[in-house]
């Protein structure tokens, strides 16, 4: 096994010179808040401290959105997204 170190921020194609079909994603982030969206595309970030913030989604098919999102002490935030196909 090879270990590989991702110091890159962003999305990493991992992908196969002969199939087409086989291909991955690495995305690194800068810090521990993410989420992956279950099969109804419904997700939670926990523990983000009070602050504003900008949500930005990812999809190997689909277009980037971003949205700014203020998260209060105490409260819960809530961010949508309608995602498009890339052209």
């Amino acid at each position: 096994m090879k270990d590989v170190l991702f110091d890159v921020t962003g999305e990493t194609p991992l992908l196969c010179n002969v199939h087409a079909e086989m291909a991955g994603y690495v995305v690194s982030f800068e810090n521990p808040y993410f989420a992956i969206t279950d099969k109804d595309g419904n997700y939670s970030i926990e523990g983000v401290p009070p602050g504003k913030y900008v949500l930005k989604t990812w999809h190997e098919k689909l277009k980037k959105v971003s949205q700014e999102v203020t998260v209060e002490a105490g409260k819960s935030a809530t961010a949508n997204f309608e995602l498009k196909r890339r052209r």
